[in-house]
């Protein structure tokens, strides 16, 4: 099933940065979902969020880089130990082991395949 990102509807780009400076859950909640809906995709991002901007007539759409899934997933396990989502903690760390363990995989197998058309 594809992923839809998150739609967040502000009044102004200020009202946008308060809710980012004060660290806001809808934003690790939108971040983390698009994560894991995506990493068992061949999609080369995650579609996160799209913010629509009243005051601007304007949405910006965020988006996470698949090479970044692990970092990003690890950036936002704080907010979820802060809003006590322990059974999602455990979800998350278990996606970042298995993005870091995936990684270091093709790695290797990567620079086997460079060894062996350099012999």
């Amino acid at each position: 099933m594809k992923h839809y990102p998150a739609e967040l509807t502000v009044d102004s780009l200020e009202e946008l940065n308060l809710m980012v400076e004060n660290q806001d859950f809808i934003f690790a909640k939108s971040i983390v979902e698009g994560i894991l809906a995506t990493i068992d995709t061949d999609e080369p991002e995650a579609y996160l969020l799209a913010i629509k901007v009243n005051s601007e007539n304007a949405i910006y759409d965020i988006s996470v880089r698949r090479e970044d899934f692990a970092e990003t997933l690890e950036q936002n396990l704080p907010h979820y130990i802060r809003e006590e989502e322990y059974e999602e903690c455990r979800r998350i760390a278990t996606a970042i082991e298995e993005l870091k363990e995936n990684n270091l995989s093709t790695m290797i197998t990567n620079l086997i395949k460079a060894k062996g058309k350099n012999d």
